[in-house]
Formats: structure tokens, sequence, C-alpha cells
């Protein structure tokens, strides 16, 4: 499990030590976008947030990469397989981002 920069770094990045239960150990991808607070290169990563509910009969989570200014969506039966889901899609470079609505590159609201 290597996070890395957008653009291309070599090396493993540093996580902040989080005292975490036997779940999370088991989903080491979903962790490190948690918990991550420097890139490879050392500078700082801001770390990603995940928002979970449930909807129409299925669990939903919303993966905010913070860092990187986009979402990716998973939706599941259970809250483990959403979690064991959402793990495989970042193992595997799989999950399908989009650009955060209100990011960097999107519109914002005026106050």
């Amino acid at each position: 499990m290597a996070m890395q920069k957008p653009s291309p770094v070599v090396g493993t990045p540093v996580r902040d030590l989080v005292e975490c239960d036997d779940f999370w150990t088991l989903f080491p991808c979903v962790l490190e976008h948690l918990t991550c607070t420097q890139w490879t290169d050392g500078s700082p990563r801001i770390t990603s947030t995940m928002t979970l509910f449930h909807e129409e009969g299925l669990w939903k989570a919303c993966l905010n990469d913070r860092a990187s200014d986009r979402t990716g969506w998973i939706a599941s039966d259970t809250v483990q397989g959403l979690v064991e889901q959402l793990e495989q899609a970042l193992a595997g470079d799989r999950l399908d981002w989009r650009r955060r609505v209100g990011g960097k590159g999107g519109a914002r609201k005026s106050s």
C-alpha cells in the first residue's frame, strides 16, 4: 500500500501512529487514506475523510480525498462489505474518482 501524490513520487508514505482496533488492520488502504499525514517525499498531506450512511436499503460511503480534491463512492448491503469493496478498489487503483463538488476545480459558493 503506497499512497502516492498525484505527481510522481517514490517510496513509502509516513503514517502517524494511529491506535485502531483489529477491524481497521484488515483494511490498510482505507486506513492509510484516513491517517497518512505526509507524502513519500516528506511534504504534508491532508488526510481523507469518509462519510458513511444508509439510504434506500444500502450502506453507502463517500471517500473524500481532500489532498487530491476528489471523491470516490461505494455502496453495499453491509457495512463490512462496503469497507471491503472500498479496500479492494483502493488497492487495485479502481475506485471511480470524481472531482469534488466545490473543490479547487469546481465552482465555489459566494458568501
